[in-house]
């Protein structure tokens, strides 16, 4: 699954509406982003937060979580680091990257990249 795809489908699942990448002409060049209607406050375009790098923001992601939704998420992601469940520093400092592929997985959205 691609990482444009990955944001995607998380930022989906988190509510955001009217998702695009988003090229803003700046003073010294470009910036570029993903944005969309947030869930939250006034229906307006906002920059999406960075599922894939950003701790803060899956930690949002992990929080909103039921028990049953986190124990599938934490089954998935002692796959992806061949670790037991009960090693918490494993978790811990497990990267983004991985924490956005065992929550896609554990909500059945995960796809296989696609080989041209």
């Amino acid at each position: 699954m691609t990482k444009e795809k990955q944001q995607r489908a998380i930022a989906e699942t988190r509510g955001w509406k009217e998702i695009e990448y988003y090229r803003a002409t700046l003073a010294g060049g470009y910036s570029d982003y993903w944005r969309g209607v947030c869930p939250i406050g006034t229906p307006m375009m906002r920059e999406l937060p960075d599922y894939l790098n950003d701790r803060n923001a899956m930690g949002d992601v992990m929080n909103g979580l039921s028990i049953d939704d986190l124990r599938l998420m934490r089954d998935e992601l002692c796959t992806l680091l061949s670790c037991a469940w009960y090693d918490s520093a494993r978790f811990m400092c497990a990267p983004c990257e991985k924490l956005a592929e065992a929550y896609l997985k554990s909500k059945k959205l995960w796809t296989k990249t696609e080989v041209a």
